[in-house]
C-alpha cells in the first residue's frame, strides 16, 4: 500500500501492516485548520512562595493580572498571601486567552502536573488557528518563550537540574 504521509513524502507498506501497527491519521487536524499545543514549564519548587505586597503591586499595573489578584484575594483570609505559582498559572491562563492564534472555542488549560524530582510541571494545553508547520513551531516556541520570561516577575523560576 502506498501512502502520501503530511510532507508529501510517499511510504510503502505490506497490507497487513495497517491492522497490526498503530499509526497516526493527521487528515482531521489538518482539515480543521487546528493543531494542539501540550507543553510543559518545570518550575523549581524552591521558588515557590507566597507572593510579597511589593509583587501584589507590581503584578496589579498590569491591567491583564489585576482581574486575577482581585478574583484571588476574594477567596483567601486578609492575611494570607496568595502563592506566586499559583497567580501565574492563573495569569498565563487569561494572557493565554487575549491571543488570536489560539482557539478558544476548544480546550485551554494551563495545570500543575504532579511533582517530580525534577520540578513541578506546569503545562500549557490549548489549540492554535494553524496547522501549518514552520508557523506552528514558530508560534509555539515563541509562546514558551514569552511565559519563561515572565517566570521572575511572580518570583519563579524553571529548574535546572546542577
Amino acid at each position: 500500500i502506498r501512502i502520501i504521509n503530511w510532507d508529501n513524502t510517499i511510504s510503502i507498506l505490506p497490507a497487513y501492516s495497517l491492522v497490526s501497527t498503530p499509526f497516526k491519521n493527521w487528515r482531521l487536524m489538518e482539515e480543521s485548520g487546528r493543531r494542539r499545543i501540550q507543553r510543559s514549564l518545570l518550575i523549581d519548587a524552591r521558588s515557590l512562595a507566597p507572593l510579597s505586597e511589593e509583587q501584589i503591586k507590581h503584578l496589579n499595573n498590569n491591567p491583564l493580572y489585576r482581574p486575577v489578584l482581585e478574583n484571588l484575594a476574594s477567596t483567601f483570609p486578609k492575611d494570607e498571601k496568595p502563592l506566586n505559582l499559583t497567580v501565574f498559572r492563573l495569569c498565563v491562563d487569561a494572557f493565554l486567552r487575549t491571543i488570536p492564534e489560539i482557539d478558544t472555542s476548544r480546550t485551554l488549560i494551563v495545570r500543575e502536573l504532579e511533582s517530580k524530582s525534577y520540578g513541578i510541571p506546569l503545562e500549557i494545553y490549548l489549540f492554535t488557528t494553524t496547522s501549518k508547520w514552520i508557523p506552528y513551531e514558530n508560534f509555539s516556541s515563541t509562546l514558551i518563550d514569552r511565559l519563561m520570561a515572565r517566570l521572575p516577575e511572580f518570583g519563579l523560576t524553571l529548574y535546572q537540574r546542577p
